[in-house]
């Protein structure tokens, strides 16, 4: 197995557990990269992760996002990766975006099935934001639950057994980073540890270019009932977009109330994308938002 390397990059990983945390300590005692929970699931933000990214950006430690996985036949690949793109939306990082994949689900732990769920939702996450992605899984969850498939993507191990190397997992040999303890004290937060090899970072032809398309707002904005902004907003990227021209919002104009014409032309926008069942109930979630206004 890959040993570290005292030439790799320090890293730490953080949630809104540490959201009070000094990063100014951080880099101070040499960390150079920072990865943040950004979502999890079809619909969390995490509170604490704008916030966090201005204030790793101001301290010049280089930022990755990661997105906490559910898998299995409940959950829509889709919809979770509308919600990681959602608070990617107008972030330049400089790390590969994180998979972080550490329960089977429905699946049973079938590694064919948990594999192609992983890439598959890599691959939309890739096509939206033209990001490389990377996986995070510990030692045994990569041995038990995965194909070797997984290898298309670099792995973020986490292994807290050695201080020098990470088990071996019947996968592969190599990492691009190695979560070796969980226990680190950093800016007056308990902190996860990490090193990193030069592959998680993004090459400056691969960091996009900062975006003025607004981010999704929530679910409870949409629906019968509702008046607001977003409607607005929403009717009138509908309109711009052609999807209205058969219902009524098309003759009456953009408004900031929740009508049947918006439901219409957001469902024949949804239906244009390939969504089926309730990915096309007309009701606007993350990725419908995030294609739409793209």
């Amino acid at each position: 197995m890959q040993s570290r390397n005292p030439d790799n990059l320090r890293g730490i990983d953080l949630s809104h557990y540490q959201a009070g945390i000094n990063l100014e300590d951080a880099r101070a005692k040499g960390y150079s990269v920072v990865y943040l929970k950004a979502s999890e699931g079809e619909q969390t933000a995490d509170p604490a992760f704008k916030d966090l990214c201005g204030k790793a950006k101001a301290q010049g430690l280089k930022v990755g996002a990661y997105h906490f996985l559910h898998v299995g036949e409940g959950y829509s690949v889709d919809r979770e990766a509308g919600c990681f793109l959602a608070q990617l939306r107008g972030l330049q990082p400089d790390c590969r975006p994180a998979i972080d994949i550490e329960e089977a689900g429905y699946h049973g732990g079938d590694p064919a099935a948990v594999t192609a769920q992983v890439l598959e939702f890599a691959e939309k996450v890739t096509a939206a934001s033209g990001l490389p992605c990377m996986v995070y899984a510990d030692t045994s969850f990569i041995g038990s639950h995965f194909t070797k498939g997984i290898t298309k993507l670099p792995l973020w191990i986490a292994d807290y057994r050695s201080s020098s190397a990470p088990g071996e997992n019947g996968i592969t040999g190599s990492w691009a980073g190695l979560q070796y303890a969980d226990n680190g004290s950093v800016g007056g937060c308990t902190v996860d540890l990490d090193e990193f090899t030069e592959d998680v970072l993004l090459n400056r032809a691969q960091q996009p270019a900062a975006s003025k398309a607004p981010a999704f707002p929530g679910a409870e904005y949409f629906g019968p009932g509702r008046a607001n902004d977003f409607v607005l907003m929403l009717d009138r990227q509908l309109i711009k977009r052609g999807y209205s021209k058969y219902y009524l919002l098309g003759r009456l104009g953009a408004s900031r109330s929740w009508g049947g014409g918006t439901q219409k032309a957001c469902r024949a926008f949804q239906l244009s994308q390939g969504w089926k069942g309730t990915d096309a109930d007309g009701i606007p979630g993350p990725e419908t938002w995030s294609r739409l206004f793209s």
